[in-house]
C-alpha cells in the first residue's frame, strides 16, 4: 500500500492498519508498506532547507500572470538547483517508474504471483504506472482519489 505524496512514507501508513481495515480483511491479506526511494527510511532527497520549503509551499503563486508565473519558475528552479546540489546522483534514481519496479521486486520477494494494492492520492498514479509496467502481475488493486495519469 502507498499513502500517497509523492514523498510519503509508505511504512508509516502499514502502523494504522488496524484502525484502517477491519479484521477479516487484515486475515486475508498480509499489510506491506514500503518506504518509495526518496522518502522515509530510504535514502532521502534533500533539495532546500526547511525554511524554503516552508515558505515555497505557502506561496500563492498567479500563473496567469507574467510575474506570478516567473515567481512559480523561479521557485521551482530553486527546488531543482538544490536537489542536485544536495543530493546529487540519487536525484536521477527517484521517480515512479522506478517505485513502481521496486514494488514488483517486493510481489516477487514475497512470493506472490500477482500484486494486491491500495494506493491512495499519488500512490493511484503509483499503481496506474506498476500495471502499465507489468500487467500480467495485477492483482486486486484499489486506486482511491485518483490522480490523471497524464
Amino acid at each position: 500500500m502507498n499513502p500517497g505524496g509523492p514523498g510519503s512514507p509508505g511504512t508509516s501508513l502499514v502502523d494504522a492498519a488496524t484502525t484502517m481495515f477491519s479484521e477479516d480483511l487484515r486475515a486475508a491479506y498480509d499489510i506491506v508498506g514500503f518506504d518509495p526511494r526518496g522518502t522515509g527510511d530510504s535514502a532521502r532527497v534533500e533539495c532546500v532547507s526547511d525554511f524554503e520549503l516552508d515558505r515555497i509551499r505557502a506561496a500563492q503563486y498567479e500563473p496567469e500572470t507574467f510575474e506570478g508565473l516567473q515567481a512559480y519558475q523561479a521557485d521551482a528552479d530553486l527546488i531543482a538547483q538544490g536537489c542536485a546540489a544536495k543530493s546529487g546522483d540519487l536525484v536521477t534514481e527517484v521517480d515512479t517508474g522506478s517505485a513502481a519496479r521496486d514494488m514488483d521486486i517486493l510481489r516477487h520477494l514475497l512470493g506472490e504471483p500477482r500484486l494486491d494494492y491500495l494506493g491512495y492520492s499519488y500512490g493511484t498514479y503509483l499503481g496506474a504506472t506498476y500495471a502499465e509496467l507489468f500487467p500480467g502481475n495485477v492483482g486486486r488493486f484499489v486506486l482511491d482519489g485518483a490522480m490523471d495519469p497524464c
